[in-house]
C-alpha cells in the first residue's frame, strides 16, 4: 500500500446529496418527448440535466432529472469551470499545509530552546510542498493522467501563490487575473495559465475527491486550450478528447459552487460565484439568452400569444460557463454547444436550479428547442 500523504490533498466530499426525483425525471422526459414529436419523432442528440437547488444550503439533498445525463461528451470551454474549482481546492491545500509547516517549525524551535538537538532551518513553503506532496498528487489522479509529462501534472506554486510576511498564502493578483480571463471572456490564454499552474494531476484528483468523476465518467480536463493537448478520454460525440463531462456531473459541479457544498474557505465560493455571474454579461453571451441578431429567433418575438422561450440574462440566468467548438471532421465537423448555468425565478419565485446541457448541434436542434425543454420541464415539475 502506498504511503499516505501528510495531510488530505483535497477538500472532503460534498456535504450535498443528489437524488433522482420521480417527478422531475418525468418532467424532463415529457419535455424531450414533446420536442421530438414536434421535430418529426427523432430522439434529440443533446443531453440535459436539471438539479433543483432547494434552499441552496450546503447540507441539502438536491433532486434532479436528466436526459442521457451520464453520457460523456466533448464540452469545449465549459470545462474551464473544472479548473476554476480545482484552483480554489489547491489554495485550500496550500493554506492547510502552511499552517502545519509553521507548527512543525515552532515545535522544533521549542525543542531546541529546551536543550534538544538543533532545529533545522525552516524550509521554503513551495519546496516543502513539492518534496512532500508531488508523488501523492500524481497517485491521486486517474490512471490515464499519469502518462502525461510530469511538468504538466503538478502544481506550479510560485506562479499561483504569494506568501506575505506573517500572512497566509493566497493567489497572486496575476493569477486572479488569469482566472477572471478564463471565465468571463473565456480566454484560452488565461485558461492555459490556470490549468498548467494547477496541474492535470491535481485537477483530476479534485474531481475524483468531489465524487464527480466516478467509474470513468464525469468532468475531465487534460488539455489547456493553448497548445498542451492530450486526448485521454473517449467521448460519445467527438472520440478522444481532453475537455469532457457529462450533463449530470457538470450540473452537480455547478450545484456545489452555488451552495458552497464542499468544506473550504467560504470566500472561495463568493469569488467563484462572482466570476460566473460576471460571465453572464461577458463577450460569450449565453446562447439561450441571445436575441434574433445573434441567432435566437423566439416565436414570441413576432407572436405575442406564444410564451417566451428566451432566457433573460441576470434576472433568470444568473451564472454561466459556456462552451462552443467544432467537432472533428471525422465526427461531422459540426459546431457543438454546451452550457452550465444557474436559473432563478423562472416560474415560482425563489426557485433556483443548476442546469447543464451538452452536444447541442445547432444545425439540427435550435437554441429555442433547448430552451423549450428546460422551460417545459421546470414548469411541469413546479406545477
Amino acid at each position: 500500500m502506498a504511503p499516505l500523504p501528510p495531510l488530505p490533498l483535497f477538500p472532503p466530499p460534498p456535504s450535498l446529496k443528489f437524488a433522482q426525483d420521480t417527478k422531475l425525471q418525468a418532467a424532463v422526459k415529457a419535455a424531450v418527448d414533446a420536442l421530438a414529436a414536434a421535430r418529426g419523432g427523432a430522439a434529440p442528440a443533446f443531453r440535459v440535466a436539471i438539479i433543483d437547488l432547494g434552499d441552496e444550503k450546503p447540507g441539502s439533498t438536491l433532486n434532479f432529472g436528466a436526459y442521457n445525463g451520464d453520457t460523456v461528451d466533448f464540452i469545449a470551454s465549459e470545462a474551464k469551470i473544472i479548473a476554476l474549482y480545482a484552483a480554489f481546492a489547491l489554495r485550500d491545500l496550500v493554506e492547510r499545509f502552511a499552517v502545519g509547516l509553521a507548527l512543525r517549525t515552532l515545535i522544533a524551535t521549542g525543542v531546541q530552546a529546551f536543550g534538544g538537538r538543533k532545529a533545522p532551518p525552516s524550509p521554503d513553503l513551495f519546496t516543502a510542498l513539492r518534496t512532500e506532496l508531488d508523488t501523492h498528487i500524481i497517485a491521486a489522479a486517474d490512471g490515464a493522467i499519469g502518462a502525461l509529462p510530469r511538468g504538466e501534472l503538478l502544481p506550479d506554486y510560485k506562479t499561483m501563490f504569494v506568501v506575505p510576511p506573517g500572512g497566509k498564502p493566497d493567489f497572486k493578483p496575476s493569477f486572479r487575473g488569469a482566472m477572471r480571463q478564463m471565465i468571463v471572456p473565456s480566454s484560452n490564454s488565461g485558461a492555459s495559465t490556470v490549468i498548467m499552474s494547477v496541474g492535470y494531476a491535481y485537477i483530476s484528483g479534485a474531481m475524483k475527491a468531489a465524487d464527480l468523476f466516478v467509474g470513468g465518467k464525469g468532468p475531465w480536463l487534460s488539455a489547456d486550450f493553448a497548445g498542451h493537448y492530450h486526448a485521454l478520454i473517449q467521448s460519445t460525440n467527438d472520440s478522444a478528447v481532453g475537455q469532457a463531462g457529462t450533463a449530470l456531473s457538470m450540473a452537480k459541479l455547478m450545484s456545489i459552487l452555488m451552495t458552497g457544498g464542499i468544506s473550504i474557505r467560504a470566500d472561495s465560493f463568493t469569488e467563484m460565484q462572482r466570476l460566473l455571474a460576471d460571465a453572464v454579461d461577458g463577450p460569450d453571451t449565453p446562447l439561450l439568452t441571445r436575441d434574433p441578431s445573434q441567432g435566437f429567433t423566439d416565436p414570441a418575438d413576432t407572436d405575442r400569444t406564444k410564451a417566451r422561450l428566451r432566457l433573460l440574462r441576470n434576472t433568470e440566468l444568473t451564472h454561466i460557463k459556456l462552451g462552443q467548438e467544432w467537432l472533428k471532421p471525422k465526427n461531422g465537423g459540426h459546431m457543438v454547444w454546451s452550457e452550465v448555468f444557474r436559473l432563478k425565478d423562472l416560474y415560482k419565485a425563489g426557485k433556483t436550479y443548476a442546469v447543464s446541457y451538452q452536444n447541442l448541434l445547432t444545425g439540427f436542434v435550435r437554441p429555442p428547442d433547448m430552451a423549450f425543454v428546460i422551460r417545459n420541464a421546470i414548469q411541469t415539475y413546479e406545477a
